[in-house]
């Protein structure tokens, strides 16, 4: 299946060219292959992409690159600098008629003559990083966008968070509404070349003993967290703790701006037990297990409650970044932090649960959009006070534990606890007319009504 990951070849330098399927706000990273004599598998791909709405787009790394793939020959002429030449038409790319972009790895890559060479004005591309403004000069906005930025960065920050390092409450803000106006942002927590979700709260250290190179290959900066034992473990607590510490970082994931990118088999709790860099496991280590849709059946749900919930809320996909300000004219911005007191966030070092709110528009009724999220990743309980929003009330509508809200009508605020290491999503509810609360009367000072009325007096005489 295209959602299989698998690896033919042993040795390291063979190169392997990895897929990613795009649908329209996310990106899966899918199956590996380094043999196109298998045309089959991009009629797959190209069947898939009609009916499912998705792009294919390839991890090619261009110092490397076969002939039998899309070639980009690059020539250097003198000083006139490089002359692109794209051999599209050629018989041996007749297979990639499928794709639809190319994310590029590695050095010494030409990305500025590549995004203006006009003969890929609709091919999405993804790098590391661009010289916006020597692609978009004089302020040039792209329509449509096919540029991507494919960075670590919100990987390392979000899983610091997750695992509760201090002093990440900072970086996390960042994450949550980065965008581009000229460039997609790709995030991810998970990737081909480390952990898996399950992995990445299982373990500490990697595990890469299998592949005979005395675990000295693969990353030994994983972030990563094992939960209180390493490898698999048979207590329910620490089980228990792990599926929770996944559906956090999937609720990271799909809730933050820009395209998620979702590695295959982290919705169900994929494991490659350990090892961090799977290039030479053509076994069950580096596949798929799709035994994990029945064990982990729980995680699975939630990624598909996730997926509606962002694709129900435009709020959570914008095309740039959120501002800060009352884009929607509903007097709230359209991102505001919170802590444990309302419009107050907590953003010392020590500090490791806030609260997110979103005011967007709901295109289908005009009226406003209230999301407010709320993230713990201590170890410890926290109460945060809810926004109050007239005529509205808050509803807990996704969570990774059971977050009761607290109504005080003395103070006229509800509340939500928050359990240690969980999250909650609550959206704001209209109230009827029925339901709608009547305003407190304004309390007066005794002899408040004769200094009224004589004040009306004074301005009957014209005084």
């Amino acid at each position: 299946g295209i959602r299989q990951k698998r690896f033919r070849g042993k040795q390291r330098h063979r190169n392997p060219v990895s897929f990613e399927m795009h649908s329209v706000n996310m990106v899966f990273q899918n199956p590996v292959l380094d043999n196109l004599k298998d045309i089959s598998l991009f009629n797959i791909i190209g069947k898939i992409k009609l009916h499912r709405n998705l792009d294919a787009i390839p991890v090619q790394f261009p110092h490397h690159t076969p002939e039998r793939l899309t070639r980009i020959a690059v020539r250097r002429i003198g000083s006139l600098g490089c002359k692109i030449k794209c051999l599209l038409k050629s018989p041996a790319v007749q297979p990639l008629s499928h794709i639809d972009g190319v994310h590029l790895k590695g050095n010494r890559i030409p990305v500025t003559l590549l995004a203006t060479e006009p003969l890929l004005a609709n091919t999405k591309i993804m790098c590391e990083d661009f010289y916006l403004h020597e692609i978009y000069p004089n302020a040039e906005q792209p329509v449509p966008k096919i540029l991507g930025y494919y960075r670590d960065e919100y990987m390392y920050d979000i899983r610091k968070y997750l695992k509760g390092d201090q002093d990440t409450l900072k970086g996390f803000q960042y994450h949550m509404r980065k965008n581009h106006h000229k460039c997609g942002v790709i995030n991810y927590i998970t990737n081909y070349f480390g952990f898996t979700l399950n992995d990445l709260v299982s373990y500490e250290r990697k595990h890469n003993e299998p592949n005979g190179e005395n675990n000295s290959d693969g990353t030994d900066y994983n972030f990563s967290w094992n939960c209180g034992a390493e490898g698999p473990s048979r207590k329910k607590a620490i089980k228990q703790l792990r599926h929770k510490q996944m559906k956090n970082a999937l609720s990271f994931l799909l809730t933050a701006q820009g395209t998620p990118l979702l590695l295959a088999g982290d919705e169900f709790g994929n494991s490659q037990n350990g090892n961090n860099n799977c290039y030479c496991q053509d076994n069950e280590t580096g596949w798929v297990d799709w035994r994990g849709l029945t064990k982990n059946n729980d995680i699975f749900v939630y990624v598909k409650e996730l997926i509606a919930f962002r694709k129900k809320h435009g709020i959570l996909h914008l095309d740039t970044s959120l501002s800060m300000l009352d884009r929607y004219g509903q007097g709230y911005p359209d991102i505001s932090y919170h802590g444990e007191e309302a419009w107050k966030a907590q953003l010392d070092t020590f500090h490791r649960h806030i609260g997110i709110m979103y005011c967007g528009k709901d295109d289908s009724t005009d009226e406003a959009d209230y999301i407010y999220i709320a993230y713990n990743m201590h170890w410890n309980s926290h109460r945060f006070a809810l926004p109050s929003i007239a005529n509205y009330e808050w509803i807990s509508v996704i969570g990774t534990a059971e977050n009761n809200i607290v109504a005080d009508k003395e103070k006229n605020t509800e509340y939500i606890d928050i359990s240690p290491r969980s999250i909650s999503i609550l959206t704001g509810r209209r109230l009827p007319e029925t339901e709608k609360k009547p305003k407190a009367p304004i309390k007066q000072a005794k002899g408040s009504d004769k200094n009224i009325s004589k004040g009306n007096n004074d301005i009957k005489k014209g005084k």
